[in-house]
């Protein structure tokens, strides 16, 4: 991403893998170094400190509805590369 003051975001689904079946809510688990990172169902957000420009990462755990209704949990780590305006 290029760091150009705006934030990415990750949207995260349950199974079946689609719109229709957007995770709930979800938590950063582990946060940046160079940025912040938030969750707001169904997305995860990275938002790099201004003027970063490297790899950063963060993990987070989402949940959503799995096979039949289940509940499923999702943990990702986002790696990132960001490069300056």
């Amino acid at each position: 991403m290029v760091n150009n003051g705006q934030s990415c975001a990750f949207p995260n689904f349950g199974i079946p893998d689609e719109r229709a079946n957007p995770a709930d809510s979800g938590k950063i688990i582990r946060a940046p170094s160079a940025g912040k990172s938030f969750f707001q169902a169904p997305f995860a957000v990275y938002m790099p400190t201004p003027g970063f420009a490297g790899t950063d990462s963060f993990e987070y755990e989402a949940s959503a509805a799995g096979r039949g209704g289940a509940p499923l949990r999702l943990v990702v780590r986002v790696t990132i590369e960001v490069s300056a305006p």
